[in-house]
């Protein structure tokens, strides 16, 4: 329907035919056939009113007609008086939009039956799209979790690396598109996928920029022989990379921590799994990036360091470790090891039994084998402070400066033996897995076979074994293995490393590399340390296990608590007879080498350190309680018969009068390979088996 106007000079046409049929509209007022008077001037409006008739008026105009609206608009329309302007000649629907989103749509599509097929097969698309879309997003995010989890099957074959990020980029990329329409609607889930998919996205790239700073050391040490690399340049190469890994962490940390309520526990459980995962990488790179100077001191970057390398066999069990069996002097520069002195630990005694100084006592369990303390039982504290400043008191009185102390265990060494399944020794005409290792070398060195110069140097063939196992290891240069061993070793104090500077050694104690313990991080703990005084190879046979028993008065919540050691002498006849046909191969006699390599009793001194609070209560079989600042000391000693078992059970009370949680953690002593433990607490019970690392219990609901 078309209104003309009547004025001469208004030459504009008011089309409302497409807003509601002319079948629905009647005139109901005319004042005249041809023309009426202005009932209001300058007004330039149509009023559509609440009541049924519509008015029209025109500026100027001689007529005007009434309209109206019965129908669809009698019952769907409930909008306030739609106004029509002139805006620079122009006329336009100023509430048009309005007048729409006021439409009652239950009203125009079930009473009137206005395109009813149009909007079912609409709305029936609609959900079958939503429904689509949100089942190829699922399957989508649970492709991409499932290659990023297999990236710890991927045995650090960088090619699988690659190969698993590129695939879980492209899932990304479709998941966040077919997300899109979710994003319109706001509720705590849709937000929560929203965060995940953007957290995930932030991951990606941090695999991204790690595999870059991959290819980027590659690349730099490919074009150098090992020992030309400078690996302060290349850290400093690196910098920029290592700075953007952090930004894309912490990112990926920030949308994590924004999921919250999640309907699924299977998918909670991995999120924080992941958020754990995530913020302990975001703590080593934060530490790397902020004392990156210092980490090119410690480097030698600046000036040449000496740090004294002890490598301690898993013979016999001292507090760091094991009993230092050789020790190299290893002089830096530029991040590379510009030198190395090989010695025997006897060798380097030599030089201090000739140097002038007072000679120390033999302190407790030692004097009941020595009147001495010697280099070779430096190592004799639990904490790597005092014992590196023992050894350090010997070195420099044997005339050798050093900036420090390098704690690897033998266990280190049998990893990367596991790695490399074996080592063909030409020397020996055999080959060297870990399997036979520590019986192998303890016998022959023991032997003497391989003795070298007058100054009583039998590990020779070690050393020479030595050489050619890091010389495999450089040929087949994996380095993504090589480092997860180094990680995990660190993460279990079999590798250790203490500076003399306080600076130094404040960055390495961040980075957990001096073994040091928080003894105040639980309500309960339990580091027990052995030393062994056999006189024989006996520790290697034997296997340890713990045994905790709780129980918290319900009413002051006091603890009371045992702890017991369970020693196991595992030598066999299977074991001797091995040793016995070791002995046959390399025409070895002598009763008492036999004795010492067939391990008969085994002799502990055990030192358990236990919460400074704790009440422990009095044995007649306890050397010593000794009070510390944070802590307590129970010393006392064991002994194991040949193919028997031992046990001790340490009694004590802890005051808890804040009734806090309990929780509980077992630390293991540096070279320890594995151990067994049990929890008793009420009605918990708990057993593991081969644990390799610390233990840690908690009732926390």
């Amino acid at each position: 329907m078309k209104l003309n106007d009547l004025v001469k000079d208004l030459k504009r046409t008011l089309d409302i035919k497409e807003f509601f049929p002319i079948s629905e509209v009647k005139v109901v007022e005319q004042e005249s056939k041809r023309s009426t008077a202005d009932i209001r001037q300058n007004l330039q409006d149509i009023v559509f009113d609440t009541n049924t008739e519509v008015r029209l008026h025109k500026n100027n105009t001689k007529n005007f007609d009434a309209l109206r609206k019965k129908s669809v608009f009698d019952k769907v329309w409930k909008t306030k008086p739609l106004d029509i302007t002139k805006t620079k000649s122009k006329y336009s629907l100023k509430s048009l939009h309005d007048a729409y989103i006021n439409l009652d749509f239950k009203k125009l599509i079930f009473e009137n039956k206005l395109f009813p097929v149009f909007v079912w097969v609409f709305l029936l698309f609609l959900w079958g799209f939503l429904y689509l879309d949100k089942i190829m997003v699922e399957n989508r995010v649970n492709a991409w979790y499932t290659k990023i989890l297999s990236l710890k099957n991927a045995g650090y074959n960088i090619k699988d690396v690659k190969k698993t990020v590129n695939s879980s980029r492209l899932d990304f990329m479709l998941a966040n598109l077919w997300f899109t329409p979710f994003r319109l609607i706001q509720n705590q889930q849709i937000k929560n996928a929203n965060a995940i998919i953007k957290g995930w996205k932030y991951l990606t790239e941090t695999l991204d920029d790690t595999l870059f700073v991959y290819k980027k050391t590659e690349n730099f040490i490919n074009k150098k022989w090992f020992s030309d690399i400078d690996f302060t340049q290349l850290l400093i190469n690196l910098r920029p990379e290592l700075k953007v890994i952090e930004w894309d962490i912490d990112a990926a940390v920030s949308y994590y921590n924004r999921v919250q309520d999640l309907w699924d526990p299977g998918l909670e459980n991995s999120l924080s799994t992941w958020l754990w995962f995530l913020s302990q990488a975001s703590y080593y790179i934060d530490i790397l990036n902020e004392n990156f100077d210092i980490l090119l001191s410690i480097l030698w970057h600046e000036k040449e360091r000496k740090y004294l390398v002890v490598f301690q066999n898993t013979d016999e069990i001292r507090p760091t470790g094991w009993f230092m069996w050789s020790m190299w002097i290893m002089t830096l520069a530029d991040g590379n090891i510009k030198n190395f002195e090989k010695k025997d630990v006897y060798a380097y005694e030599w030089n201090l039994k000739r140097a002038l100084y007072d000679k120390l006592k033999a302190p407790e369990w030692l004097d009941k084998i020595t009147e001495s303390f010697w280099l070779r039982d430096a190592n004799y504290f639990i904490n790597t402070r005092d014992s590196s400043r023992s050894i350090k008191f010997f070195i420099e009185k044997a005339g050798y400066k050093i900036d420090g102390v390098v704690y690897i265990n033998q266990n280190t060494l049998l990893d990367f033996l596991d790695e490399t399944w074996e080592v063909d020794f030409e020397k020996l005409w055999l080959k060297v897995s870990s399997a036979n290792f520590s019986e192998l070398f303890s016998t022959l060195v023991e032997a003497k076979l391989f003795k070298i110069g007058t100054l009583w140097t039998p590990k020779s063939i070690l050393f020479d074994f030595i050489e050619e196992f890091t010389a495999k290891l450089l040929d087949d240069w994996d380095y993504f293995a090589y480092w997860k061993i180094l990680a995990e070793n660190i993460q279990k104090r079999e590798i250790m490393l203490y500076s003399f500077d306080p600076k130094e050694n404040e960055f390495l104690q961040k980075l957990w590399l001096t073994g040091q313990v928080d003894y105040e991080e639980t309500l309960d703990i339990v580091y027990p340390s052995f030393t062994s005084i056999s006189g024989n190879k006996s520790d290697r046979y034997v296997r340890r296990a713990y045994t905790k028993n709780v129980n918290i008065d319900e009413n002051t919540c006091e603890i009371e608590t045992d702890f017991t050691i369970n020693l196991r002498h595992t030598f066999s006849a299977w074991d001797r007879t091995r040793i016995q046909n070791l002995f046959d191969t390399y025409d070895i006699s002598g009763d008492n080498l036999m004795s010492i390599q067939w391990a008969w009793d085994n002799y502990q001194y055990v030192r358990v350190i236990l919460p400074k609070d704790a009440q422990i209560t009095p044995q007649k079989d306890i050397i010593n309680i000794i009070e510390h600042e944070r802590w307590k000391t129970v010393e006392f000693y064991m002994r194991t018969v040949a193919w028997w078992e031992s046990q001790y059970t340490i009694d004590y009370r802890l005051p808890n009068s804040d009734c806090k949680p309990y929780d509980f953690k077992l630390v293991k002593q540096p070279g320890i390979k594995r151990y067994d433990v049990t929890i008793n607490a009420g009605k918990d019970f708990e057993k593991e088996v081969f644990v390799t690392d610390d233990y840690y219990y908690t009732d926390k609901q």
